[in-house]
């Protein structure tokens, strides 16, 4: 395996990496939008005296 063939592979792998981690954050930073646009809601319904539905009201016991 010759130098330029070496370069190439690690450049390759280095690249997805880069790819696989901005692809992460981007992911994760939605789920945490998500999540404070969710609590925001729940703070709104609280103030406005409509609470969410209980998760336990449905099962029949």
């Amino acid at each position: 395996m010759d130098e330029k063939t070496l370069i190439a592979i690690l450049s390759f792998i280095l690249t997805l990496t880069k790819f696989i981690l901005d692809e992460y954050r981007r992911w994760k930073d939605k789920r945490k939008e998500a999540e404070l646009k969710r609590l925001e809601q729940l703070e709104q319904q609280k103030e406005n005296g409509a609470y969410p539905p209980r998760k336990d009201r449905h099962h029949k016991r």
